[in-house]
């Protein structure tokens, strides 16, 4: 019995239902819509899990991602193409996912507890230079899941082209910052833990926290100025006629 329970089909197995768990919870506890949850929130705790996983467990835990993408989506979404574009939005995630995976594991190797097989020449860590390369690579990154996943929304008919783009901003900006807030703090655990030598450990999770609620407040309050500016145009608008 001990012998089945280590082998790697078990642990594998036993790896992608975490990741489901942990992606399908943490969707759970900020308030979203019914359709395009990363776009009714100004942080997505699940983007921050995936490329977490990513990073801790390698391009095996895609598949973890992905489905727990799809139960995520499939239980908002109703109709005759709520399968399918369930699956697309999960397949947009999880390629986010592998891209943002390797990226950071060829620019950024000293965060990834998964590393590339091959040993190679690296520089020596810098806080400065590995922060600056995981906001600007996952600030890249982050919007293929939107993309996709909005695009299939659209061709399934749950969204209109007006509110396309005001909905991608918002996914986007989501994606982002719980990838920023979150995801350094999740893999410095998991190295602690382990007991691994990282650069500065305490310095890049605070730095990354502090940008990304920094980003999400700038974010919230440009736009409750911009709602605020259209609803007085609109009441304007409805005197004048008037």
């Amino acid at each position: 019995m001990k012998i089945l329970v280590n082998t790697p089909l078990v642990r594998m197995v036993t790896e992608w239902l975490a990741v489901v768990g942990l992606y399908v919870v943490s969707a759970q506890i900020v308030p979203h819509t019914n359709f395009a949850p990363e776009s009714s929130t100004p942080l997505w705790p699940p983007a921050a899990i995936a490329v977490a996983a990513g990073l801790v467990l390698g391009y095996r835990s895609a598949i973890g991602v992905w489905i727990g993408s799809l139960l995520v989506n499939y239980g908002l979404l109703s109709g005759p193409y709520a399968s399918a574009t369930a699956s697309a939005v999960a397949t947009g995630v999880t390629c986010q996912m592998l891209a943002a995976t390797l990226l950071l594991r060829k620019f950024v190797p000293h965060l990834c507890v998964q590393r590339v097989a091959a040993p190679e020449p690296t520089h020596p860590p810098s806080t400065a230079r590995d922060i600056l390369r995981f906001i600007v690579l996952t600030a890249i990154t982050s919007v293929i899941s939107p993309s996709i996943g909005l695009l299939s929304l659209k061709l399934a008919g749950f969204i209109s082209w007006n509110d396309i783009v005001s909905l991608w901003i918002t996914s986007w900006v989501s994606n982002y910052a719980g990838i920023l807030t979150l995801t350094p703090l999740l893999v410095v655990g998991v190295l602690t833990w382990r007991k691994r030598n990282i650069f500065e450990p305490i310095v890049f999770p605070i730095t990354t926290v502090w940008l990304g609620i920094s980003f999400i407040v700038s974010y919230v309050v440009w736009q409750n100025k911009t709602l605020t500016v259209a609803d007085r145009l609109r009441q304007d608008t409805q005197e004048y006629a008037r």
